[in-house]
């Protein structure tokens, strides 16, 4: 176990740990974090994540064990913004992104270093089959939601959302992504010089900036984040294990990388909508930081499971 922690999780915990410490001294503005984090997510996310999806087969997806994870993600989704609408009496915008943050998992940046260096890169088919029905089902719906019962005066369709959509980085980068693994189109040459250079800066980038971000926040009340953060990291796995394991009695190579990546810290994307749409972020962001520190004991003891 202490190898698991000192040779996978603590290294990339360090990265958010150290932009904390250097958002608290000062030493990097809360600004400067801001910007590198419009770096990550225009331009080093979307090349990182068209460099996985292009990187593997479509016949390697096992979408069986896809769609069970995306089921346990929207099972703690429920129960989360159950508890944040009718137990902790949110607002009905604030308690969608808290349960969005009890089943949003920060993968991309954070559990893939970890899954790549314990399980090797047998371990990616299986976490960037997550990040795509994420991306698209979770993230895209969320923000469909969002401008469903925003109080902006205005409801919008389907129809007047896909400007919305087709502005995302991610959702085009993801798009090109499955169109070059349909095509069975190989990155090579300068382009996967390209893309791995700029995709390799988008996790430290984004833990950095992370950390900073996080040590300028005025944080809520300890309970609700404690609670949540207790959904994310243990009942979570539980899910994942009882639907993966129990239940679908899924491969191992499929099932390790889920649990890997349920067992994750609550992702940043919650607490970027709930900027974008002038949502109290208080307990999102105490959820995030709870969740970060707590996810070096969940990753650690599946890791070493694993």
């Amino acid at each position: 176990m202490l190898q698991t922690f000192l040779n996978a999780v603590l290294p990339i915990f360090a990265v958010v740990a150290v932009g904390f410490a250097y958002g608290k001294k000062g030493i990097v503005s809360n600004e400067l974090a801001m910007h590198l984090n419009r770096f990550v997510f225009y331009f080093a996310l979307p090349v990182l994540m068209f460099r996985l999806l292009a990187g593997v087969s479509i016949d390697q997806f096992e979408w069986v064990y896809v769609f069970a994870y995306l089921l346990a993600e929207l099972t703690l989704y429920a129960i989360g913004y159950v508890l944040a609408r009718w137990v902790f009496k949110r607002s009905r915008l604030e308690s969608l992104l808290m349960g969005m943050a009890a089943g949003f998992v920060n993968h991309v940046m954070f559990v893939l270093p970890i899954a790549q260096q314990l399980l090797g890169e047998s371990s990616l088919v299986a976490i960037v089959g997550i990040i795509t029905l994420d991306s698209v089902i979770l993230f895209a719906g969320m923000i469909m939601v969002l401008e469903a019962v925003t109080d902006k005066g205005t409801q919008k369709n389907i129809f007047q959302m896909l400007p919305i959509f087709a502005k995302n980085p991610q959702l085009i980068a993801i798009g090109l992504g499955v169109v070059a693994m349909i095509a069975g189109f190989e990155v090579s040459g300068g382009l996967e010089l390209f893309t791995r250079f700029v995709g390799d800066a988008a996790a430290p980038s984004s833990l950095f900036a992370l950390g900073i971000i996080l040590a300028s926040q005025k944080f809520a009340s300890f309970i609700p984040a404690a609670v949540f953060s207790m959904l994310k990291l243990v009942l979570m796995p539980l899910v994942v294990w009882v639907f993966l394991i129990v239940i679908l009695q899924a491969d191992p190579q499929w099932a390790m990388p889920a649990l890997l990546v349920a067992a994750g810290p609550a992702g940043l994307m919650p607490f970027v909508l709930a900027l974008q749409y002038k949502v109290p972020v208080s307990n999102i962001a105490y959820i995030v930081l709870i969740s970060t520190i707590g996810s070096v004991v969940s990753i650690t003891l599946v890791g070493q499971w694993a």
